[in-house]
């Protein structure tokens, strides 16, 4: 007879409740900090006023963007890649190629989060990821190019493709046929609901961007990997999509100042996967592709071999993508944005009064979330005077960014008003632009350790409240506690290796096959010492014999 609590209830079931209570408890402790805290700006940006003039005036105004997804560096720019006429236009200087990094963790929505809105992604959205019919995600009230490009009334937003889009941007698109991510064994129709709205957009003048996601190329790699003998074919027919583009850009006077970007989400593993933050994972094509490139790009050689494993030509961060748009197009850059203009680019606006003007005014909206976060003292315009002068103070990256901050805003009105910008300050100010990058972005991943340690703890506790618990019932008499602890601990193993995380499915495919032959193994033998001096029963009891399998907790065995 199991022992009794004061108040009447059995000490295995007040265990069991406090176990069930420790579990969400530890859950949320954990969460609060492993979600760390992210300054957010709201509203929608507008260009500041500057002692340089108006803003720039932009090279193009609509824009088509391609994403195919996981669309991994070297299916386009390696030897044997089907995207021959793509690394035609990179060799005649009218494609400026990129390989685009990534950030864990690598799936579509916050993937799309990272390249509209210039920030970096959380954990939080590879959650949202998996919920098709979840909308607390939503940009709608974010600042994004979409926003800016819709607010600056350029022309209609189109959106053909996946309908991560539409859950992402609800009421922003003016036209859109939307396509389901979830159908990974469908390669051609996916891709064909996209293709078939592509000729009649681009015979209209009405729009100023057109969103394009192509799915199958992804979904190839799903179902048989990155080498598929689907693959190359689907990259030709990708590639072929790119020629109906540039093409008709070339030929169209309507659209002969549209900017066309091909670009993918993310990439993929060996295996066809994405999702962590494997070399092949994060490190995605990136092309931008306009005749008017072939004025200020340099050719290079398509194909080429890679700097290290998919490395190829100049390695960008994606986030970069929303305030290098923002310049070509001519819209403020977004304000919760930690991406960097491209220095490529520059060369488009021959003043130096226009690229000090991108510059400063990339940096000035990063210095905004700089300073959202860590306080304005140290930017303050008197810090050079007062007590707080960064560049006296102990050289952490937080006084280091201020002080390389107020030297270059010192030097930026005379290279402003100078014939030609000095090239030592643009790539210092670029440089500025990268180190603020990368310290904002490092917040993402700081953790608060006492809370995760706290959530750890708690989650222990639960765990050996539900052992005695167990142990008090008599679980460990049923013969099943050793195999249940065997794959308990093999499951808290394979937490500590990413690819393990990402493909868990296939150790609950090995582990429930072994535990269910395992029970059956274990309930032949023991029907057949039950029945051997009973030859005359019928099988039946062995097929239904609920005695074979362990009683249920809160019960004892017969």
């Amino acid at each position: 007879m199991m022992a009794a609590s004061k108040t009447g209830f059995p000490a295995s079931t007040l265990l069991l409740a406090l176990a069930n209570l420790l579990i969400p408890v530890s859950v949320i402790v954990f969460a609060t900090g492993f979600f760390p805290y992210k300054p957010f700006i709201p509203g929608l940006a507008e260009y500041e006023a500057l002692e340089y003039g108006p803003p720039p005036e932009p090279p193009f105004d609509r824009m088509v963007f391609m994403v195919v997804d996981a669309l991994r560096s070297d299916f386009v720019y390696a030897e044997g890649s089907g995207f021959q006429f793509t690394q035609s236009l990179i060799r005649d200087g009218a494609a400026i190629p990129f390989t685009a990094n990534a950030r864990s963790p690598t799936v579509t929505m916050p993937r799309i989060k990272s390249i509209t809105t210039g920030s970096i992604p959380s954990f939080v959205d590879l959650i949202l990821n998996i919920d098709e019919g979840d909308t607390s995600s939503s940009l709608a009230a974010q600042d994004t190019w979409l926003a800016q490009l819709k607010a600056a009334r350029k022309g209609k937003l189109l959106m053909y493709g996946d309908d991560t889009w539409l859950k992402l941007f609800p009421d922003t698109f003016d036209r859109h046929d939307g396509t389901s991510s979830f159908f990974v064994a469908d390669f051609t129709e996916v891709d064909n609901n996209v293709t078939r709205n592509i000729a009649g957009e681009l015979a209209n003048e009405d729009w100023g961007l057109m969103v394009l996601h192509y799915l199958g190329l992804d979904h190839i790699g799903h179902k048989s990997g990155p080498r598929s003998s689907n693959m190359v074919p689907k990259q030709r027919e990708m590639d072929s999509i790119v020629k109906t583009l540039y093409e008709a850009i070339e030929a169209r006077d309507h659209l002969k100042s549209t900017l066309l970007v091909v670009c993918g989400d993310h990439g993929m593993n060996d295996a066809g996967n994405h999702g962590a933050s494997s070399p092949g994972e994060t490190s995605p094509a990136l092309i931008f592709l306009s005749p008017k490139l072939k004025g200020i790009a340099k050719p290079v050689t398509a194909p080429t071999k890679p700097k290290g494993e998919f490395d190829y030509y100049n390695m960008v961060e994606q986030s970069d993508i929303a305030p290098t748009v923002a310049a070509l197009l001519g819209f403020p850059v977004s304000k919760n944005n930690l991406g960097a203009v491209i220095p490529d680019f520059l060369s488009f606006w021959p003043t130096a009064s226009d690229k000090v003007q991108i510059l400063i005014r990339n940096a000035r909206q990063i210095l905004g979330i700089v300073t959202a976060a860590f306080g304005d003292s140290l930017f303050a315009s008197d810090a050079a005077t007062g007590p707080c002068d960064p560049c006296t103070l102990e050289p952490t990256d937080i006084n280091e960014l201020a002080c390389e901050w107020r030297k270059l805003s010192r030097l930026a009105p005379a290279m402003a008003a100078a014939a030609v910008v000095e090239e030592d300050w643009l790539v210092a100010t670029s440089a500025w632009l990268r180190k603020a990058q990368e310290l904002m972005s490092s917040m993402a991943s700081n953790y608060d350790m006492s809370r995760l340690f706290a959530g750890q703890g708690l989650a222990i506790a639960a765990t050996l409240a539900s052992v005695v618990a167990a142990y008090v019932l008599g679980a460990h008499e049923s013969g099943l506690a050793m195999p249940l602890a065997l794959v308990t601990i093999l499951y808290g193993v394979m937490m500590f290796a990413s690819s393990y995380v990402e493909e868990e499915q296939h150790f609950w495919y090995w582990a429930s096959t072994i535990w269910l032959a395992w029970l059956g193994v274990r309930a032949i033998h023991r029907w057949a010492a039950r029945h051997r001096d009973s030859p005359g029963e019928p099988y039946t009891d062995f097929v239904i014999d609920l005695g074979d399998f362990p009683p249920p907790l809160g019960h004892s065995q017969p």
